[in-house]
């Protein structure tokens, strides 16, 4: 079952989808473009992107060819493993938060969150998107 939102998302800009999973906000994504202009011509984006380190290589990855990660079942691997695996979180920041939540409870993206290793909009986005039997991110953001 594919709903127009999954249909909407695959069909984003890679600008787009990095703000909506909350890798660059809407003025960071500007001032990219900005900086991409002159080289439009000769380059996409997400090489633009992946030359300038400004967006962890495999978080462009999984938004540019989402099969490779169904492969290494992506849609099984729980939220801290998924974003350990993106580049967004260490692996120390994701036992730090393990450890809170065992101590004081709590949803792991909501405490990496309140520790300010991540936004929500990437704790919502990891938690809720899925790779689909098309190989494409099936993401609603509810």
């Amino acid at each position: 079952m594919t709903t127009s939102t999954d249909t909407s998302f695959k069909r984003q800009t890679l600008g787009n989808k990095l703000v909506q999973a909350g890798v660059l906000d809407i003025e960071e994504l500007e001032q990219l473009l900005e900086d991409y202009r002159p080289f439009a011509e000769t380059q996409r984006f997400g090489e633009f992107l992946r030359l300038n380190l400004q967006v962890p290589p495999q978080m462009l990855d999984l938004l540019l060819n989402p099969a490779l990660f169904d492969e290494q079942g992506f849609n099984e691997k729980r939220l801290g493993e998924r974003l350990v695996e993106m580049g967004c979180i260490t692996p120390e920041q994701l036992d730090q938060a393990l450890d809170q939540q065992r101590s004081k409870g709590g949803r792991v993206g909501e405490l990496l969150a309140e520790l300010g290793f991540i936004s929500t909009t990437t704790a919502r986005f990891f938690s809720l998107a899925k790779v689909n039997e098309k190989g494409q991110i099936d993401y609603q953001a509810g």
